[in-house]
């Protein structure tokens, strides 16, 4: 669990949630839904744990419309957690509002069923917050109004006290000529801000930017291989030699793992096991390539469109005899073009 103490404070600060997110690729039939249940498993794990402020930093819902069966069971916990004594802070994230002003979206229903229940905050534009006589500065994703304009719109906070952190749902790159949600570092700077957080990127990280100590706290969970961090066994990426090394020690070793296994071009691993889901990166060269540490690389040695189509839709889950039926199609397709 991220907790920081900030001004005396205990603060758990929870990664985007994504609920609603559904999880098909490379599933077998017997755990579908598995997958599903950690990931509310765990936020009702976040809610409860003992903190003076809980916040949640964007992207609740996985889509900007879930079922409305999420959005209850999020309810139901969210008021639990509160009427057990929880300060919320919920960030609106960019999943969950549009700039057509006339579609709601489920982060929007949330929004009223929770508005008059005590202990949850619904930050979807920048503010200012007082827990005990600490200030936060708390900045939602906005759809019309650019991440640096919201917050320079803020004047001094009514308490007169220095903003102990920002917490918000923001690039930390800028994406071409895309600035509408860049971190707003010299904004925050000109409030007397020298820590934030952000959401929105998935895997955490920590660094000093302008003088001022921002961390990425990451997803609540990975949720693809390329998002876990170091040691994670939730995604894991192996060749075939380490996938039956460890499946000789525990036949269920991987029970709740998502394994991806990394093949030279050509090859095939037949082999079932226990897992929530298993996919297949393929390689080009004669080996499979391995970083400095061992750790196997998945990586094209050339650009070559068949297999990395057909890795593609193998991943997806795609018959070998439909695979060759669309690479003959293309083949011909190409063939005329």
């Amino acid at each position: 669990m991220p907790i920081h103490k900030i001004s005396g404070l205990t603060v758990n600060v929870c990664g985007d949630v994504h609920l609603g997110r559904t999880f098909r690729t490379g599933v077998p039939l017997h755990r579908l839904g598995d997958r599903e249940e950690m990931v509310w498993e765990e936020f009702e794990q976040q809610l409860n744990v003992e903190a003076d402020l809980t916040i949640i930093m964007g992207d609740l819902f996985d889509k900007f419309v879930v079922p409305p069966e999420v959005v209850l069971r999020a309810y139901d916990l969210l008021t639990t957690a509160a009427d057990n004594g929880r300060e919320i802070i919920i960030l609106r994230g960019n999943h969950d509002a549009s700039r057509d002003s006339n579609k709601k979206s489920s982060f929007d229903l949330l929004r009223e069923l929770t508005w008059k229940v005590d202990g949850i905050l619904v930050a979807e534009r920048a503010g200012y917050h007082r827990t005990g006589s600490t200030v936060f500065l708390f900045c939602g994703w906005s759809p019309d109004v650019s991440a640096h304009d919201d917050v320079s719109f803020l004047q001094e906070n009514k308490w007169g006290e220095p903003v102990a952190a920002a917490f918000g749902h923001w690039d930390i790159t800028q994406h071409g000529e895309d600035t509408h949600n860049l971190i707003p570092l010299d904004a925050l700077a000109n409030l007397g801000v020298g820590k934030v957080f952000t959401g929105h990127i998935h895997k955490a990280d920590s660094f000093t930017r302008n003088g001022m100590e921002v961390h990425v706290v990451g997803s609540m969970q990975p949720y693809a291989h390329g998002e876990e961090p170091d040691g994670s066994m939730l995604y894991m990426t192996l060749t075939p030699e380490q996938a039956e090394d460890m499946l000789a020690g525990d036949e269920d070793v991987f029970a709740d793992s998502n394994i991806r296994i990394l093949l030279i071009d050509g090859a095939e691993y037949p082999h079932e096991f226990n897992c929530l889901s298993r996919t297949f990166k393929r390689t080009l060269s004669g080996v499979a390539k391995v970083d400095e540490e061992g750790n196997p690389v998945a990586a094209y040695d050339t650009f070559d469109l068949r297999t990395m189509i057909s890795t593609t839709l193998t991943e997806f889950g795609i018959s070998e005899a439909l695979q060759s039926r669309i690479n003959t199609t293309l083949t011909e397709k190409l063939s005329h073009a």
